[in-house]
């Protein structure tokens, strides 16, 4: 049965519809929504498919136990039940499937101790077990020469080391052993994995280097992701020049030193490369650049105090580049800077003194983060007129002024912040500016800017912490779209009288003010 967008088997229901097909050898009902008591579906299966070899009932909304009456279907190579809701253990009997090659359990509210027994099947080639929050699970001294190419037991408990025998399962090309809570050293026989193309040992408590493991034999890897390990000391070479890498992941460590140089012989497919929230320092090498198919560059949150950017040697599909929470000058002011493709780019939070040069030609860039930084004087008129720019933050600066905009100037900006600068008005002129989003908290501004009156579609406002003395006008609350307004902090001792219309009051509302008896005319939350 279909109903609301999901397969239903109700009537018939599994055992009716199965009895007579005692030949079956495959049965896939994945995501069919599978009605009965507890384990009714187990049973009806075991007693009717005897010659089962492939069973597949992946988020069929199927309940627990798993009976034991499964053992029965020896002929079983291909098992897949993930996405249920047991809250039941593995059936200890299922390590007797002798000719098992695939076992998915993955998100499957597994309880209890997961049998090591299972991982020794000599046929097994995957095992699927992630997602099992409170399932116990320990590995067993693997043999050499094991089958297994696909260990996927992230977000499982182990409360054992890694061992040193899974360098001996060497037809591996898949491990996920993430947030796990393995300890000890990082395992130097991870490097006899020759095999491997998605290596996942993040959210761990390792506590050790990986110096000294040569990563240059594992010339298959294309995704390693060591995020949140706890890892130390310098980054080998070995690791940024494998040649078929597409993601790298070691950030939220503690690697220190300076990024190693990328040579020629690294992977031209690298898109993803992450390193921030860790302690490196020193000039970021211009070499990153000669990764061609970069996509996502963050090194945020490091020590680096140096960066010799030129932009037309930026990868050509770079997308977004974060270089934020650093100690960077920032000094290119060259004059060839040809537009990049970038779409995001945060600069915040490091010792900038001025724009960027490079940014003027900049026709794709969709959100730029320059807050909390030393920039001085003048916002220049060009920032606003960035063809693509949707959002711009340049709060926590030394900004002063806003140059006059440029004649017919346009903006596609709609989030605009410049809060905590030293901006004491904003001219009428940039009544161009459709904004969504404005902050002009703790600033100097002694008057409501006069370019807001045209705003139709403002719906976040915020002149707290200002100079602004006398009366609230009453067209700043009868803009259109205005649903949230700060005013508090500032000087202010009465409202406008009220247009004979207030159609549009702001929800969240706030302003200091001793008494203003037109409020009565108001209601907001």
């Amino acid at each position: 049965m279909y109903s609301g967008g999901e397969l239903k088997l109700e009537n018939p229901n599994l055992g009716t519809l199965i009895q007579n097909l005692t030949e079956l050898t495959e049965l896939n009902l994945d995501s069919v929504k599978i009605s009965g008591q507890g384990s009714d579906w187990c049973e009806a299966i075991s007693s009717s498919l005897p010659n089962l070899r492939v069973l597949s009932l992946s988020g069929c909304a199927l309940s627990g136990p798993i009976c034991e009456s499964l053992a029965k279907l020896q002929s079983l190579y291909e098992i897949d039940l993930g996405n249920n809701s047991f809250y039941a253990p593995v059936p200890r009997s299922f390590a007797n499937f002798s000719n098992l090659t695939s076992l998915c359990l993955h998100d499957f509210d597994l309880l209890g101790t997961f049998p090591k027994e299972i991982f020794q099947i000599p046929s097994l080639k995957t095992i699927g077990v992630s997602g099992n929050f409170a399932l116990h699970v320990s590995f067993p001294e693997f043999p050499k020469n094991g089958s297994l190419r696909s260990l996927i037991v992230g977000s499982t408990s182990f409360s054992v080391d890694l061992p040193n025998s899974i360098g001996n399962l060497k037809m591996l090309s898949s491990i996920d052993i993430s947030n796990c809570s393995f300890t000890g050293s990082f395992r130097k026989s991870i490097e006899n994995l020759t095999q491997l193309a998605d290596l996942d040992m993040s959210g761990n408590r390792f506590n050790s280097p990986i110096s000294s493991i040569h990563w240059e034999t594992l010339v298959n890897l294309e995704i390693l992701n060591l995020r949140n390990s706890q890892l130390y000391g310098t980054i080998p070479s070995s690791v940024v020049s494998l040649p078929k890498m597409k993601t790298l992941i070691l950030s939220n460590n503690r690697f220190s030193g300076q990024v190693p140089e990328f040579s020629n012989t690294s992977s031209p497919l690298l898109g993803t490369l992450g390193l921030e929230n860790n302690n490196l320092e020193g000039q970021i090498p211009t070499s990153i650049f000669n990764l061609q198919g970069l996509i996502f560059l963050n090194l945020s949150s490091n020590n680096f105090s140096g960066f010799s950017f030129n932009g037309p040697q930026v990868p050509r599909d770079l997308w977004s580049l974060d270089l934020s929470h650093n100690s960077l000058l920032f000094n290119y002011s060259g004059t060839n800077s040809s537009s990049l493709q970038m779409r995001i780019l945060s600069l915040a939070s490091n010792k900038l003194r001025a724009f960027p040069d490079f940014l003027r030609n900049q026709s794709t860039f969709y959100d730029l983060d320059l807050s909390n930084n030393q920039i001085q004087g003048e916002i220049h008129n060009w920032i606003y007129s960035l063809k693509s720019l949707d959002s711009l933050d340049l709060s926590t600066n030394s900004l002063v002024t806003l140059e006059a905009p440029l004649p017919n100037s346009t903006s596609a900006l709609s989030s605009l912040d410049l809060h905590s600068n030293k901006l004491q008005g904003i001219h009428s002129s940039y009544s161009f500016l459709q904004l969504d989003h404005l902050g002009l908290a703790s600033n100097k501004l002694t008057t409501f800017p006069d370019f807001l009156r045209n705003q139709s579609t403002l719906y976040d406002l915020d002149l707290s912490n200002n100079q602004i003395q006398g009366e609230i006008p009453n067209w700043i609350l009868s803009l259109k779209s205005l649903d949230s307004l700060d005013l508090s902090g500032n000087s202010l001792v009465t409202l406008e009288a009220p247009l004979l219309f207030w159609t549009f009051i702001p929800t969240n509302f706030k302003v200091s003010i001793p008494h203003i008896p037109s409020f009565s005319l108001i209601t907001w939350d």
